[in-house]
C-alpha cells in the first residue's frame, strides 16, 4: 500500500515539480502536494499549514534554498527538508548539510529522490519514536510511584539489552533481567508470512520444561495459526500493550475454542498471576509479541513495559538486521570468491579494505599488498596514474609486466558516496594465458595459410619435375648421346632430384607429404640416433640423452622422425659455433581434463614429450613467432633454405602432434614436441619396389592417361610408350568418359591425377566401374591418401602413386598392376 506523504515543494519551474512528483510516485508515495515559488508564500506556508516534506530548489529568481533552510528552522519543525539542484558543489553540499538540511539530491539523478525521502522520513519517524519513548518513560518515572522499583529495574534491563548484539544473546538476556524482578518471559515472533507465531523464547525451567511439551500439539517449526479476535491477534492488530490476569485466559478459551490453547499453554508455562503482552514493532510494523508474566504487576506497570518492549524490539530489529548483513557479506564474500577474476575494494585513502582470494593472489604478486594495507602499484604501474586514466565509458586498462610474459586487464569504477568518489572496486584479470593462446591462435593460422600456399605452389613444381624427370630418364636411353650431353643430362637429372627432395620438405610442412607410419618404439629409435650424432657433431659439443623407465609406443614414419631430430640437433649445433651441450629429454606425459594446457589446442590423453635443448646463442624474440615459417632463416644467406624448422613443423602436425619453442638470446633454445601416444598408423602407400622382378616393358597395351597438367600428361604419355605401352590422353574426367565409350574394351589400365577440376579421380573411378566392374585404375597424387583415396583402394583400385614419380616407378607399379 502507498504511503500517503503531504509536500510544500519551493519550485520556480512547475516541470520539475511535476517531475519530483513522479519519482516520488514510482517510490510508493501517495503525493498531495503545494507548489510556492516566493519567499513570502513559503513564509506563509510555514505559519499556517502542516507538511510530511519539504522540497526546495536551491536556484530561485528571488532567493536560494539555504535562504529558504535558515526560514525553516527558525520554525523548529520535524518535517525533513530536502534540497534539490543542477548543479550543486561539493563544499556547497556539505554546507547544506552543516546548516540543518536532510539531505539533497541533484536534478541529473532525481531517481535517487524516492530513496533518499524514504530514508529520511523513517529517520524522522525514528527520531520521534525516541523522543516519544524518552517523554513516556520521564512520565512513567513521575506518574507511576509505586512502578519505580519495576521502571528502575526495565530500564536497567533496556541498558543490558542495548549492550548485546546477536539474537540468542538479546533473548537471554531479557529472560535474565526479568527474572531478576521475580518474572519471567515469552517471547513469540511473526513468521515471513505474517498468518503464524513462531515461539522464539521461554524463560525458566518451568518454562523450559512446559516448552517440550508444548510443542508436540503445535504445527511445525514450533508454530501456530493466529486466528481473528484472539487474544494475541488483538494486541497484533491494535498494536498496544495488554495487562490481564492469568485466569482471563479461560473467558478467551471459552469464546475461541482450540485457537488459543498453544498461547494459554506458553503463558500457563510461565506461571504468576498477572500478564503483560506488549507488540514488539519497528517502523510501525509488529514483528512479535513479547509477554511477561508475575505475582506483582499492575497495569500501571504497562507504560513502562511498553518502553522495555520497544527497547527489546529495536535490539532485537538490529539484531535481526545485523545477522542479515553479515549473512548478506557472507554471501557476497562466497559470491566473490566463485568469481574468475580478482577484486578489490579500495578506500579514499586506497587501502585494501576487501578482495576475493584471486585478487588477494594477484596483490600479494603485483604489489606485496593485502588487506589493511595501502595499494601503491600493480607491478610498475602506479595506482595514481591508473585511477586517473580510469573512466567510467572506459574502464578496462592493459597491464603489461616489464619481462613481457605477464599480461593483466584492469577495470577501475568508483563507488560513488555523495558528490564524490570516495571508494574504489578494481577487477584484475590475469590474461596471459588467453594472450599466450590468442598469438599462439595466429601463429597457427599464419603457418595453416602459408602452408596452403605452400601445398599449392609445390603441387604445381610436382607436375614440373615429374615432366623434367621423366624426359630426362628418357633422353638418358638414347644410344646416340655424345659424352657431354649424356653429363649434361646427368646434370639435369641431379638437380631434379634436389628440387624434388625441396619440394618434399615443403609438402612436409603444408602436412601433404606421403607418411609411411607404423607402430614404433621411440627409445631404440633415439640411441641409434644418439650414436650417429656422436660421430656427425664436433667434439666440442656434447650429446646426451635422458629419458624416463618405460615403454615408448607410437604410430609413426620413422625415416620422418629422423630427420626432425636431425635437423634441430643441426641447428643447435650452428647455434654452438664454440661448443657446448646437446640436450634429448624423453619423458611420459598425460593430460588431464581441467589441467593447464601446455599448447592452446593439445587434447587430452596420453603423449610422449621430447625436449631438445642446447646452451648456444639462442634466438631474438622478435623472431619466434616466424622461425616455423618456410623461407625465413636468420642465417647469412646461402647457409640455409629457410625449410628446415619448417619441415620439423610440418612433420610433427602430419604426426597429429604439437611443438613449441622457448628461447633467450644468450641463454640458449628447447624445442618442445608433444606426438600422441598409441596411435595406429595410417593406410601406406603402394611400394614402388614390390614386384621388381616383374617384367618393366609392355606389350603394347592400351593405357588412359587423366591428368589436368599438360606437360605432366605428355610426359607420362611418352614415357609410357617408351616403355612400349600405347597411351590414350585425356585432359580431364569427361573426356576420359568419351574415350573410354569410345574404346572402352581395349583399354587394359587407367592411369589417373585424383585432384582435377570438374570430376575428379575419385568421381571417374565410380563411373567408369559401373561400366566396367574389372577396370583397373593407378590414382596419381601430389598430397598424402586421404580418407576418400583410402576408400578408393578398399573399392578396388589397384595401386597409387605420388609425385613427382620417376620412370622406374610408373614401370614397375604400371607393370605389377597388369599382371596382377
Amino acid at each position: 500500500m502507498n504511503k500517503e506523504i503531504h509536500l510544500l515543494i519551493l519550485e520556480d519551474n512547475p516541470y520539475d515539480s511535476e517531475l519530483e512528483i513522479a519519482m516520488l510516485e514510482d517510490a510508493g508515495f501517495e503525493c498531495s502536494w503545494k507548489r510556492v515559488e516566493t519567499q513570502a508564500a513559503f513564509l506563509n506556508c510555514l505559519q499556517t499549514d502542516s507538511f510530511d516534506l519539504l522540497i526546495a530548489d536551491y536556484n530561485l529568481p528571488t532567493f536560494d534554498g539555504l535562504t529558504a533552510l535558515k526560514n525553516y528552522l527558525e520554525f523548529n519543525l520535524t518535517a525533513p527538508f530536502i534540497l534539490v539542484s543542477g548543479t550543486l558543489g561539493e563544499e556547497t553540499a556539505v554546507e547544506a548539510l552543516k546548516a540543518g538540511a536532510t539531505d539533497f539530491v541533484l536534478k541529473d539523478r532525481l531517481s535517487r529522490l524516492g530513496p533518499v525521502v524514504k530514508r529520511a522520513l523513517r529517520e524522522r519517524d525514528e527520531q520521534i519514536q525516541r523522543i516519544q519513548a524518552e517523554q513516556a518513560l520521564h512520565r512513567s518515572l513521575q506518574e507511576i510511584a509505586h512502578s519505580q522499583r519495576f521502571l528502575l529495574a526495565l530500564s536497567q534491563a533496556a541498558q543490558a539489552v542495548q549492550r548485546v548484539h546477536t539474537l540468542n544473546e538479546i533473548y537471554n538476556t531479557i529472560g535474565k533481567e526479568i527474572e531478576e524482578i521475580g518474572c519471567r518471559t515469552a517471547i513469540l515472533t511473526l513468521t515471513e508470512e505474517d498468518n503464524y507465531l513462531e515461539i522464539a523464547h521461554l524463560t525458566g525451567s518451568t518454562g523450559e520444561i512446559a516448552l517440550a511439551e508444548t510443542l508436540s500439539g503445535l504445527s511445525i517449526r514450533n508454530r501456530f495459526p493466529i486466528k481473528n479476535g484472539t487474544l494475541c491477534a488483538r494486541i497484533l492488530a491494535n498494536q498496544t500493550p495488554t495487562f490481564f490476569a492469568a485466569d482471563d485466559m479461560h473467558r478467551f478459551n471459552e469464546q475461541y475454542p482450540d485457537s488459543e490453547a498453544p498461547a494459554q499453554q506458553i503463558l500457563s508455562a510461565l506461571g504468576g498471576k498477572q500478564i503483560i503482552g506488549a507488540p514488539l514493532i519497528v517502523s510501525e510494523k509488529s514483528f512479535g509479541l513479547l509477554f511477561v508474566s508475575g505475582d506483582e504487576l499492575w497495569e500501571t506497570d504497562v507504560p513502562a513495559f511498553s518502553i522495555f518492549a520497544n527497547a527489546a524490539a529495536i535490539a532485537l530489529e538490529n539484531a535481526h538486521l545485523d545477522q542479515e548483513n553479515k549473512r548478506q557479506n557472507q554471501l557476497l564474500q562466497e559470491i566473490l570468491d566463485t568469481l574468475p577474476e580478482g577484486v578489490l575494494l579500495l578506500d579514499a585513502e586506497h587501502r585494501i579494505r576487501l578482495m576475493n582470494p584471486i585478487g588477494q593472489r594477484l596483490a600479494e604478486n603485483l604489489s606485496g599488498a593485502t588487506v589493511g594495507d595501502v595499494l601503491v602499484n600493480l607491478g610498475e604501474y602506479q595506482l595514481a596514474n591508473l585511477l586517473e586514466k580510469a573512466t567510467v565509458d572506459y574502464p578496462w586498462q592493459e597491464l603489461e609486466m616489464a619481462d613481457k610474459r605477464k599480461f593483466f586487464e584492469l577495470a577501475i569504477q568508483p563507488l560513488e558516496s555523495g558528490l564524490r568518489a570516495d571508494s574504489w572496486v578494481l577487477i584484475l584479470r590475469d590474461v596471459s594465458e588467453e594472450r599466450e593462446r590468442l598469438e599462439y591462435q595466429q601463429v597457427q593460422e599464419r603457418l595453416a595459410t602459408v602452408g596452403q600456399l605452400a601445398a599449392g605452389v609445390a603441387h604445381d613444381f610436382n607436375n614440373i619435375m615429374a615432366v623434367i624427370t621423366l624426359y630426362s630418364q628418357l633422353v638418358l636411353k638414347t644410344s646416340n648421346l655424345s659424352p657431354k650431353n649424356q653429363e649434361r643430362l646427368i646434370t639435369i637429372h641431379t638437380q631434379s632430384n634436389r628440387a624434388t627432395h625441396l619440394i618434399g620438405q615443403i609438402l612436409d610442412f603444408s602436412r601433404r607429404s606421403v607418411m609411411e607410419r607404423s607402430p614404433i618404439e621411440l627409445l631404440p629409435l633415439l640411441k641409434e640416433l644418439l650414436k650417429l650424432l656422436e660421430r656427425t657433431l664436433p667434439e666440442t659439443i656434447a650429446v646426451n640423452l635422458n629419458y624416463e623407465p618405460g615403454e615408448y609406443g607410437l604410430s609413426a614414419d620413422p625415416t620422418r622422425l629422423q630427420q626432425v631430430i636431425m635437423n634441430l640437433s643441426v641447428n643447435a649445433r650452428d647455434a654452438m659455433p664454440e661448443g657446448g651441450e646437446l640436450l634429448i629429454d624423453l619423458s611420459h606425459f598425460r593430460l588431464r581434463g581441467g589441467q593447464k594446457l601446455p599448447l592452446p589446442d593439445m587434447a587430452t590423453g596420453n603423449w610422449i614429450k621430447i625436449a631438445i635443448s642446447d646452451t648456444g646463442t639462442g634466438i631474438n624474440t622478435d623472431h619466434l613467432a616466424h622461425i616455423f615459417e618456410p623461407f625465413f632463416t636468420t642465417k647469412p644467406p646461402g647457409q640455409g633454405t629457410g625449410l628446415g624448422l619448417a619441415q620439423v613443423y610440418g612433420i610433427v602436425r602430419q604426426h597429429g602432434g604439437h611443438i613449441n619453442v622457448s628461447s633467450q638470446s644468450g641463454q640458449g633454445t628447447t624445442f618442445t614436441i608433444y606426438l600422441p601416444a598409441l596411435k595406429f598408423a595410417s593406410t601406406a602407400p603402394l611400394d614402388p619396389n614390390v614386384g621388381a622382378s616383374l617384367p618393366s616393358w609392355g606389350k603394347g597395351e592400351t593405357i588412359l592417361v587423366v591428368e589436368d597438367n599438360d606437360a605432366a600428361r605428355d610426359a607420362m604419355c611418352d614415357a609410357l610408350e617408351v616403355l612400349g605401352y600405347e597411351a590414350l590422353e585425356a585432359s580431364n574426367g569427361e573426356e576420359a568418359l568419351r574415350l573410354f565409350a569410345e574404346r572402352g574394351e581395349t583399354i587394359a589400365l587407367v592411369l589417373s591425377d585424383l585432384v582435377m577440376p570438374g570430376m575428379g579421380g575419385a568421381a571417374l573411378y565410380k563411373t567408369l566401374r559401373k561400366k566396367n566392374p574389372d577396370l583397373k585404375m593407378i590414382v596419381i597424387t601430389g598430397y598424402p591418401l586421404e580418407e576418400k583415396g583410402k576408400k578408393l583402394l578398399e573399392m578396388g583400385v589397384v595401386a597409387w602413386l605420388p609425385k613427382p614419380l620417376s620412370g622406374q616407378q610408373l614401370a614397375k607399379v604400371v607393370a605389377q598392376a597388369l599382371n596382377e
